[in-house]
């Protein structure tokens, strides 16, 4: 019978934002037959008052693993450029898990099938955790289970899983080779050095050698895979900002967005074959080089003299590429800018009224051959004929979607399996990070994205609006983030939602800017920000 083990570890500072609140839910919600490992290090938490005691609960220390010591020590006059290289960081994790699995295969008599889970220390369990739900949807003739995302070429490792069993070593045999990289110093010769890169490195090799791995997430379209899993019915993972507090209401409950296609899987399929055959030349993968993206999205707080005097020339061709999306493209033409690129991404026609209240066309009255329209094969062909109407530069990206996903496995699927898709959230703004990188670019600049406006008028804030689903729901919204509230709406939290993925810089190697202050969006990045220097405080202090 198969046999559950989970392992987390912190620190203090870990423990004190997020670990106590996991350990209770842990403790509550979990069943006694499976085994709960707890690792800490750098303080003693076992002096820490109300820890949860049971006899399927245990307590260890990884300052007591040598190896552990040591690959610290070889460390200590290492300085991380970027979180991506903070090795000490994220190297407790590794040392958590593989001293966990060592310990449950050391006996040569135990014959038990192990499934050893790691989740982060950052998740809380909300319902039962019985080894007949975790049966449920966890393959047991794989070796390994993750949460793989098309946003990332690495999964997201706030779980894993990992069978440990008498008679099949594939797992072990990963994890074994995972602790040599860090054991080696053999992690300092690749491109990152956190435990996600290095575990899918790791088991990627492992594949080729027939290591079966179990997505658990294949509905997952951005960064945060672990809440298009079956996790997520009964566990909340507060990732990057949200484990210091999670974007609330006002009263104080989470506000977490479930964007919708705005319109039917069968018309944006339809949509794609059309775009097909309207546009000749389409977004490849490109080398990497030294240009910067500059992303303007329309919100108010976009000051278009700053942008014109620190991003734009007046050359076509220079470092910085201007890339607006459609509602900043008339005030973009009104203070004499000429962007490089326009991104497109709205399946829905032209003579419509957009999300800001203007009818789409208007937003295209003025078009310069210069600027290269991006647009999404699942745009409504109605833009697309009329940017060629217009004379426009145009080179079509197939941004990937819930619809697409869900219909990509049809026989008169257009697109084959080799397709490149663009990820990157619900909006274009955030979408042209994702085009960015595809094209090469390392290095992104930010502004108008707000997720906010100024307060309604009273008369206003109880007005409904009625969603995709049919169902009657708040037009506005009150949300608080470090104790500043905003008044937003669902498409616009969505956004700051996207944004949020974003500014925790873990689904693509690129170095985000952002210009704004006293948005939603805006105090999404300072926490960002607060985060990355409280990291680098600490790893000066010899973390």
């Amino acid at each position: 019978m198969n046999k559950y083990v989970l392992v987390t570890s912190f620190n203090k500072d870990g423990f004190e934002k997020y670990g106590r609140r996991m350990l209770d839910s842990v403790a509550k919600h979990w069943s006694p037959e499976i085994d709960i490992h707890i690792w800490y290090h750098d303080f003693d938490l076992l002096a820490e008052d109300g820890l949860p005691e049971a006899d399927h609960i245990s307590y260890h220390n990884l300052n007591d693993v040598r190896e552990l010591i040591l690959f610290r020590n070889r460390m200590e006059d290492f300085e991380p450029p970027n979180w991506r290289m903070d090795v000490v960081k994220f190297c407790h994790k590794v040392y958590a898990i593989t001293e966990t699995s060592r310990s449950l295969v050391s006996d040569p008599e135990d014959q038990t099938p192990y499934s050893l889970l790691w989740l982060d220390g950052d998740t809380v369990t909300t319902d039962r955790v019985e080894p007949a739900w975790l049966d449920s949807f966890l393959d047991h003739s794989h070796d390994v289970t993750l949460l793989e995302r098309p946003a990332a070429d690495y999964a997201e490792t706030s779980f894993m899983r990992f069978a440990l069993w008498p008679d099949r070593e594939a797992a072990f045999n990963v994890l074994e080779d995972v602790r040599s990289a860090y054991d080696t110093l053999e992690v300092r010769g690749y491109r990152e050095w956190h435990d996600g890169f290095v575990f899918q490195r790791i088991i990627n090799l492992h594949c080729n050698h027939g290591l079966l791995v179990q997505n658990l997430s294949p509905d997952a379209e951005t960064l945060d895979a672990f809440h298009t899993s079956p996790l997520a019915k009964r566990m909340e993972h507060f990732k990057g900002a949200k484990k210091d507090g999670p974007v609330a209401n006002t009263r104080e409950i989470p506000v977490v967005v479930q964007p919708k296609d705005s319109m039917p899987d069968d018309y944006i399929k339809n949509n794609i074959v059309e775009n097909i055959g309207l546009i000749g030349k389409w977004v490849e993968r490109c080398r990497v080089h030294d240009g910067r993206g500059v992303v303007v999205s329309a919100g108010p707080s976009v000051d278009y003299s700053l942008l014109r005097q620190k991003y734009y020339d007046g050359k076509f061709v220079s470092k910085n590429h201007i890339l607006c999306v459609k509602h900043a493209l008339p005030k973009m033409h009104e203070a004499g800018i000429v962007p490089w690129g326009c991104v497109v991404l709205d399946p829905r026609p032209i003579d419509g009224e957009s999300t800001h209240g203007v009818l789409r066309k208007d937003l295209f009255e003025n078009i310069d051959k210069r600027t290269i329209f991006f647009v999404a094969s699942m745009t409504d062909p109605s833009v697309t004929r009329h940017l060629i109407e217009k004379g426009a530069t145009i080179i079509g990206f197939h941004a990937y979607s819930n619809a697409i996903q869900r219909v990509s496995a049809e026989e008169d699927f257009p697109l084959d399996p080799d397709t490149v898709y663009i990820t990157g959230g619900t909006c274009a703004a955030t979408r042209a990070v994702g085009l960015l990188h595809t094209l090469g670019f390392r290095e992104a600049t930010m502004m108008g994205l707000d997720g906010s406006f100024p307060e309604p008028p009273d008369e206003e804030k109880n007005d409904k609006i009625t969603s995709h689903d049919g169902k009657e729901r708040e037009k506005y919204l009150s949300v608080k983030i470090n104790d500043k509230s905003f008044w937003t709406t669902g498409e616009l939290l969505a956004m700051a939602q996207d944004c949020e993925r974003l500014f925790d810089k873990t689904d693509m190697d690129i170095e985000l800017s952002f210009i704004g202050e006293d948005t939603l969006c805006a105090e999404t990045w300072k926490n960002r920000k607060i985060h990355e220097l409280k990291n680098l405080k600490d790893v000066a202090r010899g973390y």
